[in-house]
């Protein structure tokens, strides 16, 4: 079982149940349990007189506040990214405007690197996409990739501390990947539709219908195509109709069929009629069947 040579602590299978249970439970459920877990944010994340002067155009950055517990391998996650987008990112809160309110360390919680991971699916998942995927796919997971199935070791010392916490093998994490991945597969699905009904300058809804329009149309084909096989097979091999024998039988009940009605007693076993039968072709077989029928 691989590790990233950081972690010294022993894995335990443990650390990888934590996660799957907070991956069971809801977005509001899980910050309970971190909050619970760690205790309040020492600080709000943005100091509020900095802040106010920035969005009145100021000052270039804000200042931050004294939140931090990145010494001890943790994170601090804002609570409402689940209605709000990139809420810590300066040019994000000049273009929306966004309140200071999301800044206090009551709407903040304290979260490991899979925590943090796991949150953003959360809010992924109950949105259905519409927050929490772009953490998640341009931070944390690429993180987790790196840190956790890579082995690759970080500069930052607080990175590396990070690592150590939550000391996850490499099977758990590509386990705990794998659960993220299956709960959102439907919302991922959606997502490639959007796609490719922009790049076809449709509706999601309208972009649904030609792809149902389509499936319709190959069923439609593939009936058609199965009906003109099967009336061409019947004309060329009449004698099988009796048989239940159509163009796509498989070559197994075919020779099954042959061995019982005609060399069962030319051959000790089937097992030995299939090993004689092994360079006929399945085309020559259904022939062979065909004539060896009574009129």
């Amino acid at each position: 079982m691989r590790v990233n040579k950081l972690i010294t602590t022993e894995i335990k299978e443990e650390n990888l149940e934590w996660y799957m249970k907070l991956l069971d439970k809801s977005y509001n459920e899980c910050i309970t349990i971190l909050q619970q877990k760690y205790g309040e944010v020492r600080d709000d994340y943005f100091k509020q007189k900095s802040y106010e002067r920035f969005l009145k155009g100021e000052i270039k950055k804000i200042g931050k506040g004294n939140y931090s517990r990145a010494k001890e391998g943790l994170e601090c996650h804002h609570i409402f990214e689940n209605k709000y987008i990139c809420i810590s990112n300066q040019e994000a809160i000049e273009e929306f405007g966004y309140p200071y309110e999301l800044q206090k360390k009551e709407n903040l919680v304290y979260c490991d690197i899979c925590e943090h991971f796991i949150l953003h699916t959360l809010i992924t998942k109950e949105t259905n996409g519409e927050f929490g995927d772009g953490g998640n796919e341009e931070y944390l997971k690429p993180k987790i990739n790196d840190w956790f199935i890579e082995g690759k070791v970080p500069k930052p010392e607080w990175m590396k501390e990070c690592i150590r916490r939550a000391a996850l093998s490499t099977r758990q994490a590509a386990s705990l990947l794998k659960k993220s991945n299956d709960m959102l597969k439907d919302i991922e699905e959606k997502r490639r539709r959007e796609f490719s009904a922009k790049l076809k300058n449709m509706s999601l809804e309208e972009y649904d219908d030609l792809l149902k329009k389509e499936e319709e149309e190959r069923i439609n084909l593939a009936r058609k195509r199965d009906l003109r096989m099967k009336t061409e097979f019947d004309k060329e091999y009449p004698k099988l109709k009796k048989l239940n024998i159509t163009y796509n039988t498989s070559r197994d009940k075919i020779l099954n069929i042959l061995y019982n009605q005609k060399y069962n007693e030319n051959y000790p076993d089937l097992k030995a009629f299939k090993s004689a039968m092994i360079n006929i072709v399945r085309q020559d077989l259904i022939k062979l069947l065909n004539d060896s029928q009574p009129i």
